[in-house]
């Protein structure tokens, strides 16, 4: 397990949007930490490379990377190049934590 955070799951669907090579892709937040978050959809997702950025309706874009692909699942992590980058990511956490989410125990 490489995670340094401990992950939360989000109960209410909070729909992100990104663009990759000109498609468009939704995909609902199932999971949180400080340091990124899981993404399902309904099709699959593309492997995308270096940062990208995502729309979250109250949280605004967020820069993030992708760690992992599989399928419609995928995992990406905040990325931070100047410090309101990070404040933005921790808005996020906070915004999908209040009242809408449980920690995830680790999977064995």
């Amino acid at each position: 397990d490489r995670r340094r955070h401990p992950r939360y799951h989000v109960e209410v669907g909070n729909l992100v949007g990104f663009s990759s090579n000109g498609a468009e892709f939704e995909g609902v937040i199932s999971d949180i930490s400080f340091g990124g978050m899981r993404i399902r959809a309904t099709e699959p997702l593309p492997v995308i490379e270096g940062s990208f950025t995502l729309m979250h309706s109250a949280a605004g874009p967020l820069q993030v990377q992708q760690s992992w692909c599989k399928g419609s699942a995928m995992g990406v992590e905040f990325t931070v190049s100047k410090e309101s980058d990070l404040a933005q990511s921790l808005r996020c956490v906070q915004i999908l934590l209040n009242d809408n989410a449980e920690i995830v125990e680790p999977e064995s």
